[in-house]
């Protein structure tokens, strides 16, 4: 299937959902001199409420937030919920409905070893107890955002935030999951929980080895599905992840009580971004390694095969959102919209609100980072005010705009139009527009290359 809405589809229309951007900056002790998040450096907090009109502006009313662990922590086991209490009690007052993100990539300096610390999920669970004591409207969690990475990202694996061992912090996270979901369901039975992580689709290269096609298929069977596999008490001594878990250092019979105590039931949240879509193989020095697809799968074949293999698990998409001009974004976000309804996904979150700043270096955020630009992603613009000392301003774009028809019911997928992509995405979603976006007439010539690099 090349992801083209078949004769005569008639689609349930997906809703809308915005994301607060809120992963801790990698580099801000070392640039800052103490850690931020992405919140903190797009001044969401000074201007929290004007970004709430913003939103209520687009007739969106659901909304991912953080909880703000490391905000109120004053010290391990000790909290100032008033210093969020302005915030959330403006998300109830306006009716939205928010899921709560109660750790969202990492865990607070205050608490030594973060993911690692053998205590980690009762730290988890006395804040998420805590939390839902001072503010019991809320009724929807996300307790970890995406474990499976967070677990690469804090471990030796990855690297970004710390080194620890990938089994001690894979198997805590998982925990501290069943048991904050079991201890929240018995305050209200109301509650659900949303679980997010990537949709990952992984190919092996023309040619590849035996050892990289084998890597592939334990990715495609169960690496993608280790955490839900393990939340879902699924894994027993026979089964591949099992093996994974334990030659990595994980204690067999702590691997084995999930199957006793699983998280409670969750909706499967997948976060989409291009680079998701991969390809595995040997660079010249034979180091493994992947590189973004350049002939894709449809995104709905892709969440059709998810369905497949968790067939009682309702899902989403949590997260989606592309670096691009705003009409590349208005494209994308066409496509992405047909795509979901194509699969029968009743809810998309863009992620975020407004342009963010980067949270991590490397090649693709280096050209931003550099020219100290906020990250061109958001529904709103973010435009420097140098003269209020960096204090962004929100401003109203095409793409706003579009969302604003799309969330208030004025216009459907069909009524978005389409751009050619420019810049990097010319090439990054070349097969995409090729073969997924081909039935679209009238594509547009949209601006160039130049004003790409320019952040227009």
């Amino acid at each position: 299937m090349e992801g083209k809405p078949p004769e005569n589809f008639a689609p349930r229309k997906p809703r809308l959902a915005v994301g607060y951007e809120c992963t801790p900056i990698s580099d801000a002790v070392e640039r800052c001199g103490e850690p931020r998040d992405v919140l903190d450096a797009t001044r969401h907090y000074e201007q929290f409420e004007q970004d709430f009109d913003l939103q209520q502006s687009l007739g969106v009313s659901e909304l991912r937030y953080p909880a703000g662990w490391d905000k109120v922590l004053v010290a391990p086991d000790e909290y100032d919920f008033e210093k969020i209490a302005p915030v959330i009690e403006s998300i109830r007052r306006r009716g939205f409905v928010p899921t709560i993100d109660l750790c969202h990539h990492k865990v607070p300096e205050k608490i030594e070893n973060g993911f690692a610390n053998p205590e980690f999920p009762n730290h988890l669970l006395d804040f998420a107890l805590r939390f839902q004591a001072a503010f019991p409207f809320v009724e929807r969690y996300t307790i970890i955002n995406e474990p499976a990475v967070t677990a690469l990202f804090h471990s030796t694996e990855v690297g970004l935030w710390a080194r620890h061992k990938w089994a001690d912090v894979f198997l805590n996270m998982a925990e501290a999951i069943s048991t904050v979901s079991r201890a929240l369901k018995e305050k209200n039975p109301n509650i659900r929980f949303f679980q997010p992580e990537p949709i990952d689709h992984d190919e092996a290269a023309k040619n590849a080895d035996p050892k990289v096609v084998a890597h592939v298929r334990f990715l495609r069977e169960h690496g993608r599905f280790g955490m839900d596999s393990l939340l879902r008490g699924k894994i027993d001594e026979a089964h591949p992840f099992f093996k994974r878990l334990t030659q990595r250092g994980a204690n067999a019979e702590r691997v084995l009580r999930f199957q006793k105590n699983p998280a409670e039931p969750y909706q499967k949240d997948l976060d989409f971004y291009v680079h998701c879509f991969k390809v595995w193989y040997r660079n010249r020095r034979g180091h493994l390694t992947h590189r973004i697809n350049s002939s894709p799968p449809a995104l709905s074949d892709v969440i059709t095969e998810y369905k497949s293999r968790l067939p009682d698990v309702k899902m989403g998409i949590g997260e989606t959102n592309v670096r691009g001009t705003v009409r590349d974004r208005i494209t994308f976000f066409k496509w992405v919209l047909e795509q979901c309804a194509i699969a029968r996904i009743e809810r998309v979150s863009w992620w975020g609100l407004t342009d963010a700043a980067l949270w991590g270096g490397g090649n693709l955020t280096r050209h931003w980072r550099t020219a100290q630009r906020p990250d061109p992603v958001g529904i709103f613009t973010l435009s420097d005010d140098a003269a209020r000392g960096r204090l962004w301003r929100r401003e109203a774009n095409e793409f706003s705009e579009i969302v604003k028809g799309y969330g208030n019911n004025q216009i459907s997928v069909e009524d978005i139009p389409a751009y050619e992509f420019t810049g990097e995405l010319k090439t990054v979603l070349n097969r995409y527009a090729r073969n997924q976006m081909k039935h679209w007439r009238g594509v547009h010539q949209t601006e160039t290359a130049a004003a790409y690099a320019q952040g227009v």
